[in-house]
């Protein structure tokens, strides 16, 4: 179902519930144009009198990111000088205690 908006037909879509929020079908041919696909990250914005959908930048999840760690990008331990201060660790009866050096 389309609708006339000025110069340009526009599909028509229905608000339903979707549990507890509400969820509304986006037309293939609208998808197709935005560029858009399912598990697409989107930003929702209400504007006053309308809802706008944007791409965004997909957050990589843990695996994503340890699945790109190859030999050739891994860098080696970098020694930074003994542990001072807050840094300084010791196990004590089991238990994580930090160290701190009295001044």
């Amino acid at each position: 179902m389309y609708t006339d908006h000025g110069s340009e037909l526009m599909p028509k879509a229905q608000v339903l519930r979707w549990g507890k929020s509400l969820a509304v079908r986006i037309p293939k041919g609208v998808a197709e144009q935005a560029r858009m696909k399912e598990g697409d990250a989107v930003v929702i914005k209400a504007a006053e009198g309308r809802i706008e959908l944007r791409h965004s930048n997909r957050i990589p999840s843990l695996e994503d990111l340890v699945a790109q760690i190859t030999p050739e990008n891994r860098h080696a331990e970098t020694d930074c000088g003994p542990d001072v201060g807050g840094e300084k660790i010791k196990w004590g009866r089991g238990r994580l205690f930090a160290h701190y050096l009295k001044w």
